[in-house]
């Protein structure tokens, strides 16, 4: 069986908030909040506006259907924000159920809009667009929120780096930049933001008791610049290595197929992130199911695969993504798609972080 050098998961919250870590004998860490806590209030608002909506109808329950991006954002990200929108509806107190007559449904785009009156330059915004229909279909309302900060970027499959250091007006321009004209780099077997970037992303491939790295090549990604492919088999086993060469710890998101890794928790810990220390590296073998358990990243026919589980379209599959995040630590106070493979035993236990900004987005396609 194939154990990693150092694995984790680790909570969010907003910058300067403090979230629950959970940290593993075996060197994992996880939390049970989400590091973008922009997009968390975001959702909150829009399911409140939802659930005044109904209430306007005389209704109590929705069923949810499809948040779909436009073709040209190449996002694979629908249904994992689908899966956003119903733990905030359920946390609002509406009740989402398959049988009611009441329907949602919604798209999202990346967008610049002005976030504050006083500024002079316009920021990156995911602008999500939800419809209520009735039984007949006809539209009942049209809600529309903006989310600014960096949720964006993991939803569209970025590739690019955020200086910490850069001011707001930069950083917004560093958006841009990931988002139309991503340029990975490959040194060795990883995947980087640049030759410098102190971040990484692996793949390999489980062979016996051990692993192999995948070398990724570059292709061209239509109009907007590059992207990273690693080929990958039905049948394949894989493992995601994360890697740290900064001297700060990073807590990092990470999504297959637009789905979060904690998208199958038993925990209910769907927004936690993965630890990685200052000059280390983290192996994720899979997706996490409890402190104890963790379902293998196996590559599958896509009837048969996670994604198709939970309804992500089958052209919303075949992307990896990681995002990392500044972590201190904190008090008190078919297509080919990844399937849920053989159950490996893991054990965490808890600590306390605080994350703060987006520092890079790293993406890598394994189907075309």
């Amino acid at each position: 069986m194939f154990r990693p050098v150092r694995n984790g998961l680790a909570a969010a919250a907003k910058p300067l908030m403090l979230a629950g870590v959970l940290v593993g004998f075996c060197g994992w860490s996880i939390a049970s909040a989400s590091a973008n806590q922009d997009l968390q209030e975001g959702l909150s608002r829009l399911a409140k506006a939802v659930k005044t909506s109904l209430e306007d109808e005389g209704v109590d329950a929705v069923n949810v259907g499809d948040f779909i991006a436009p073709p040209r954002l190449q996002s694979g990200s629908g249904t994992g924000l689908k899966l956003q929108i119903v733990e905030a509806l359920k946390a609002a107190g509406v009740r989402v159920e398959a049988t009611a007559p009441t329907q949602l449904i919604g798209r999202f785009t990346v967008r610049e809009e002005q976030e504050r009156d006083e500024d002079a330059f316009e920021s990156i915004a995911l602008r999500i667009t939800a419809t209520l229909l009735d039984r007949d279909d006809e539209e009942l309302a049209r809600l529309n929120i903006s989310v600014f900060g960096d949720s964006a970027l993991q939803l569209v499959g970025a590739q690019g780096s955020l200086p910490p250091t850069n001011a707001p007006r930069e950083r917004e321009a560093s958006k841009r930049e990931a988002i139309e004209a991503p340029l990975p780099t490959i040194a060795g077997n990883e995947v980087r933001t640049s030759a410098d970037s102190p971040f990484g992303l692996e793949v390999l491939v489980t062979r016996g008791s051990g692993a192999e790295p995948r070398r990724p090549e570059l292709e061209p990604a239509g109009d907007r610049g590059q992207r990273a492919f690693v080929r990958l088999a039905n049948g394949d086993e894989y493992v995601v290595r994360l890697h740290n060469r900064s001297a700060t710890e990073v807590a990092v998101t990470l999504t297959i197929d637009g789905l979060s890794m904690f998208a199958f928790s038993e925990t209910g810990n769907f927004g936690s992130q993965v630890l990685v220390p200052p000059g280390g590296r983290v192996d994720i073998p899979g997706w996490f199911i409890n402190d104890r358990l963790t379902d293998a990243f196996e590559v599958s026919g896509y009837a048969k695969s996670a994604a198709a589980s939970v309804g992500v379209p089958v052209t919303d599959v075949g992307t990896i993504t990681a995002a990392f995040y500044e972590s201190v630590p904190g008090s008190e106070k078919d297509a080919q798609a990844t399937a849920r493979g053989r159950q490996i035993e893991k054990r965490y236990v808890q600590v306390k972080r605080i994350i703060k900004d987006l520092q890079a987005v790293i993406s890598v396609r394994y189907h075309r």
